[in-house]
């Protein structure tokens, strides 16, 4: 995880993830993982500059430092030192922030998520069944299209009997399903980036294959997520790294 928040180059990507780094910052473990990586040759002062105050709520302006890499070192292991323990498990922290990013892609696609709805995979569902709603009422869809929407209750039905009381993993089964169904928008709407849409699909299928952890594959979802929207801004998409 650590890896991936400290490799991200791309200026919509940062924009989602700096604002989220705060709530990360509560975690002992990020700050340590993120100390023992910013001194890599490939990261810049100015990113780090970013990670280290998102995450200890300080400015160290890095960029004025020659010694910029000790410093950000430093100031994240001072950070996870104030600790005494744990606020929540890791595993709630990473719902925690992925419960925050979705929120933010519900308002941005007009679908209110009630107060009540605590958990990741209470927002996915919402804006799983809104788009397959829109989608549905698209007289202009494929027959391939059209079979692959009537199929997602079906689906959203495995996904749940798959998972039994373990939401982590159903939270992992439904950002699948919620970039599958992406990508059929996407190949809807843009038929010129079907092909890279259901690339990104096909590469998450074989990630995931790769990767027994739960909360790992939750992550790996999440940046196949974040690059799908970016192929809906036709922005550049770098590939995909694995999680660690």
């Amino acid at each position: 995880m650590a890896d991936y928040l400290l490799g991200v180059k791309i200026p919509a990507e940062v924009q989602v993830t700096v604002p989220l780094m705060g709530k990360l910052g509560r975690f002992k473990a990020m700050s340590v993982a993120l100390a023992d990586k910013i001194g890599d040759a490939n990261v810049l002062p100015s990113r780090a500059d970013l990670i280290v105050a998102a995450v200890t709520g300080k400015q160290p302006n890095l960029d004025k430092d020659k010694d910029w890499r000790k410093q950000a070192k430093v100031a994240l292991i001072q950070h996870a030192l104030g600790f005494t323990v744990e606020v929540e498990p890791e595993g709630d922290a990473v719902q925690l922030l992925l419960r925050d990013l979705y929120h933010k892609q519900a308002s941005l696609i007009g679908v209110e998520v009630p107060a009540g709805v605590a958990r990741t995979s209470g927002v996915l569902e919402l804006m799983i069944g809104h788009v397959t709603g829109q989608m549905v009422a698209n007289p202009a869809a494929p027959e391939p299209t059209k079979k692959f929407l009537a199929n997602v209750p079906k689906q959203l039905t495995a996904a749940k009997f798959l998972a039994g009381a373990n939401d982590i993993q159903y939270t992992v089964l439904l950002q699948r399903l919620w970039l599958d169904l992406l990508g059929e928008k996407l190949s809807l709407e843009q038929p010129a980036r079907a092909k890279d849409a259901r690339g990104l699909c096909a590469e998450l299928d074989e990630l995931c294959r790769d990767q027994p952890n739960a909360l790992a594959q939750m992550w790996l979802c999440d940046q196949s997520l974040l690059r799908m929207w970016l192929l809906y801004l036709d922005q550049p998409v770098a590939p995909a790294k694995k999680a660690s």
